[in-house]
């Protein structure tokens, strides 16, 4: 592929993006950050028990996505291991 059509195409994904990016930009979080940010919220809820919280990016630029886990730690109760992360688009 020549150089002239490959810079055509990135200019064409930019433009694609273009209505996204002031959103993205001014909400930018890992998805650590996000995971953390629900953590949180669930562990301050007297009501729930346990949880897990299983957050991913699904990457579009990169060959893997982006992935954080975390439980409350209950005994007995959930684990922080996860690994049907292929199921969470869905």
């Amino acid at each position: 592929m020549s150089h002239a059509i490959m810079q055509r195409m990135t200019r064409l994904d930019q433009i694609g993006r273009a209505p996204i990016i002031p959103f993205t930009c001014a909400n930018v979080k890992f998805v650590e950050d996000a995971a953390r940010l629900l953590y949180s919220q669930l562990n301050e809820e007297p009501k729930i028990i346990d949880f897990r919280v299983v957050c991913s990016h699904f990457e579009s630029l990169h060959s893997h996505d982006a992935v954080a886990v975390l439980c409350r730690g209950v005994d007995g109760g959930f684990r922080a291991e996860f690994e049907d992360f292929s199921n969470l688009n869905s």
